[in-house]
């Protein structure tokens, strides 16, 4: 961490006092590294839990998140807006993840303690805050005292879209007002061990580790592929030539058998799994969400597989070898507006497919290609760090360790 240095006449002040707005648990994988580096600082932290989202759980996880924060104090905010800002009062930031928050939170909340002169600064995270941009106008962005983004390609990109699609007034207010500060859910990957890693899910001390990581749900896709893909429309599979879950399976298990390796599952709670998940191998669900357990699981292994997901940013920092299956096509499940970005960013020389680092296996192309996979494919080689980084460079920004503190930097300038 980059120490942060005063001039020997000018005294320190008391200590900042910050408050990570925490309504679901997952949040805390871009959270808890901000806390961290918060109080080597000597800042003062807690956090919130708000509730009454569809969404929000860490309330009832508060004591588990607590530990996975070293003791750090997590209250929740039972009664709305008036206890929220009775938490918040005397209170120098708010750090909390994307750009919408609850309407209340938004509507009351916010104002009010802006009035009061706590700055709040919005995590981004997967640059979803691009695509909030893109359908609510850069107006969104003066809601936040400080808008953080991952890197100076996403401001650009969104930019040029909203330069394209509004006016070259609103690419500037957008360029003037997002904040890169890198992806600060990576920055624990530095201190992790792999032993122990492996150690911590029960995986083989020694050996082949194939990381899989199973289907997402999109909510944007056509209900009927994912019925052709898993579920009752699975006969239509063969007649319209597309790929099923479970010939996805077989391939996995055929290449793991081929290669020697052991699997891991990497499930995730919000997301329904078959059953058969289980046959596969070792299955790991979300266990920890600071340090991460994808995190963790990404240093254990030696390659990756699964579904395309947005995984592929750990897979890619830990430097694994990967394989990605798309079996359907990226515009059948992606925003229509977010869909060039991941075209450019992910897709053309990004984490999805880049020579000699992440091959892309488009199934609905043909669904014998996972077959062609298992038959072709090598154990893979390791990639070379420069290429990692080059694959990344456009989504996360550096993998330095140093993104939270980052943060902190745009907290300290927004007082």
């Amino acid at each position: 961490m980059r120490p942060r240095l005063l001039p020997d006449d000018e005294p320190e002040g008391p200590p900042v006092r910050l408050v990570a707005w925490l309504p679901r648990a997952d949040h805390l994988r871009m959270l808890g590294p901000v806390l961290d580096a918060a109080r080597r600082r000597g800042w003062h932290v807690f956090a919130l839990c708000p509730m009454g989202g569809p969404k929000d759980d860490a309330h009832r996880q508060r004591e588990a998140l607590s530990a996975q924060l070293g003791g750090l104090p997590v209250a929740p905010i039972r009664r709305g807006a008036g206890e929220a800002l009775e938490a918040l009062e005397h209170v120098d930031a708010v750090v909390a993840v994307g750009l919408i928050q609850q309407d209340w939170v938004r509507d009351w909340v916010m104002p009010a303690s802006r009035s009061r002169g706590t700055a709040w600064v919005s995590l981004g995270y997967l640059q979803e805050e691009l695509l909030q941009v893109l359908i609510h106008g850069p107006a969104l962005l003066h809601e936040w005292d400080v808008a953080t983004t991952s890197t100076p390609e996403g401001v650009e990109w969104v930019a040029e879209e909203l330069a394209r699609t509004r006016s070259a007034a609103v690419a500037r207010e957008a360029r003037r007002l997002f904040v890169p500060v890198g992806a600060p859910s990576l920055d624990p990957l530095l201190g992790l061990d792999r032993a122990a890693c492996r150690a911590k899910h029960g995986l083989p001390k020694d050996g082949r580790v194939l990381l899989f990581v199973p289907a997402a749900h999109p909510h944007l896709m056509a209900r009927w592929r994912w019925w052709v893909f898993d579920g009752p429309l699975s006969w239509l599979a063969a007649p319209l030539i597309l790929p099923t879950y479970t010939r996805i399976g077989r391939a996995v298990r055929a290449y793991a058998e081929r290669h020697e390796a052991s699997i891991v599952v990497k499930t995730r709670a919000k997301n329904p799994d078959p059953p058969w998940l289980s046959e596969l191998g070792h299955v790991v669900t979300d266990l920890s969400w600071h340090p991460h357990t994808t995190l963790e699981l990404v240093v254990a292994a030696d390659a990756y597989c699964g579904l395309v997901s947005g995984t592929a940013l750990e897979a890619t920092a830990a430097g694994l070898p990967q394989t990605h299956f798309f079996a359907w096509p990226p515009e059948a499940s992606e925003h229509p507006l977010f869909l060039p970005l991941r075209q450019r960013f992910w897709l053309h020389c990004g984490p999805w497919n880049y020579p000699a680092l992440a091959e892309a296996v488009h199934l609905h192309q043909g669904p014998w290609l996972a077959e062609a996979w298992v038959g072709n494919s090598r154990w893979p080689r390791r990639p070379a760090p420069e290429d990692c980084q080059a694959a990344l460079r456009a989504i996360t920004g550096p993998i330095d360790g140093n993104a939270a503190d980052r943060v902190l930097d745009a907290v300290d300038a927004a007082r």
